[in-house]
């Protein structure tokens, strides 16, 4: 799909719409699609009005985030482990640049959302008296006040040795919430399971 394309999907639906969000995959390894994109909604009078969002994985380099961020309202970032060999487990890869695009976001004011992925027994966001772990709680903390939506694990979409990990449940999420909650973070959204 060409950028023309979308914008004529905008004009079509765009009454209906107040923004557009950019996901699926990793959004950020098309990033001159995504640029090209933000940039003709915003100079398109009749869709500027619209929000450009990105959903990420927060992987993208700061050369990269510069280039987007003069056409970016916000992006959601997901964050999967809180320690690096969690998080390397998890995801394949270090948390670092996750981190590094968390705050760079937060300082630039696009940090829409800090989305913290719960894969019971394996996630690491919580402490063994199951207190928020103190250095996530600091991090977390450091980035002002964003949104944190917490996702449970699903096997939808998952291959190897991730299906034979539980699901996240309700409950599971709750005391994840209930533990945010108690470090002052007021705005934690669960998923509808």
């Amino acid at each position: 799909m060409s950028v023309a394309e979308v914008l004529a999907l905008l004009r079509r639906y765009g009454p209906l719409l107040t923004g557009v969000t950019v996901s699926g995959g990793e959004a950020t390894t098309q990033l001159p699609f995504v640029i090209a994109l933000f940039t003709a909604i915003k100079a398109a009078p009749d869709l500027a009005r619209l929000t450009c969002l990105l959903d990420s994985n927060g992987s993208l380099g700061e050369t990269g985030w510069q280039r987007l961020l003069p056409v970016l309202d916000g992006a959601m970032i997901d964050l999967k482990g809180w320690r690096e060999p969690v998080h390397l487990a998890l995801t394949g890869w270090g948390r670092e640049r996750v981190l590094a695009s968390l705050q760079l976001l937060a300082q630039a004011g696009k940090l829409a959302e800090v989305r913290l992925l719960l894969v019971p027994g394996r996630s690491d966001f919580l402490d063994a008296t199951g207190a928020l772990e103190e250095a996530l709680t600091t991090f977390l903390l450091s980035l002002g006040p964003v949104p944190i939506r917490l996702n449970g694990f699903r096997h939808h979409g998952v291959r190897g040795e991730a299906l034979s990990w539980p699901e996240a449940g309700s409950a599971d999420l709750t005391v994840l919430a209930n533990a945010l909650k108690a470090k002052g973070f007021g705005s934690v959204m669960l998923p509808a399971i």
